[in-house]
């Protein structure tokens, strides 16, 4: 290692944390800034590090609404992933995104992974909130993006699609359990 390694990964380091405390504050443009600064100088060999960075890109360009960018991010995060739950968060946010940008198969794909990842590190009880929240949209991948979906369903998919980008909305809550039966008949017969 050279005379400046750790001086560049403690650098590094504290782009990191400083874009992930800006995340916290909800400060997006910030957070996108430091991370984006934290990327190029991680160590390439620091995966747990690179991940959180992508990750956090991922949420803080959703954020601003660059939803292409966004899934670039979380594409590089997925191919980062150690451990289950770190797994479940980002496919769950992967697949938000992939039905954001009408990617439905991905979509699909990302939500299973994550409700798989979600069962191997809950407990049962933990997992009847996680797993109803990844179910429910599951639930949405697989019906919002077929042409016979009755109207009153397809009525929700704007009020879905800005609760899922942090807006206000006015999504109807008790349409919740019929994505979630949808997904489980799904999930049963596809895991």
């Amino acid at each position: 290692m050279g005379l400046f390694s750790s001086r560049t990964s403690q650098n590094g380091d504290t782009l990191l944390r400083d874009g992930l405390q800006a995340h916290e504050r909800n400060d997006a443009v910030k957070a996108i800034e430091l991370l984006e600064k934290a990327l190029k100088v991680l160590p390439s060999n620091d995966g747990d590090k690179l991940f959180q960075a992508y990750l956090f890109l991922g949420v803080n360009y959703k954020r601003v609404n660059n939803l292409q960018t966004a899934y670039n991010m979380y594409k590089k995060a997925a191919e980062l992933v150690q451990g289950y739950e770190n797994m479940a968060e980002v496919h769950n946010a992967f697949g938000k995104i992939c039905y954001l940008l009408n990617k439905q198969d991905e979509a699909v794909r990302n939500y299973m992974f994550a409700i798989n990842a979600a069962i191997r590190y809950t407990t049962s009880e933990q997992f009847d909130v996680i797993g109803g929240n990844l179910f429910h949209h599951l639930g949405h991948a697989l019906a919002d993006f077929d042409n016979a979906l009755p109207h009153d369903f397809k009525a929700l998919i704007p009020e879905y699609k800005k609760s899922i980008m942090g807006q206000p909305n006015r999504y109807n809550q008790g349409a919740i359990s019929a994505y979630i039966n949808i997904a489980m008949d799904f999930w049963k017969e596809n895991k």
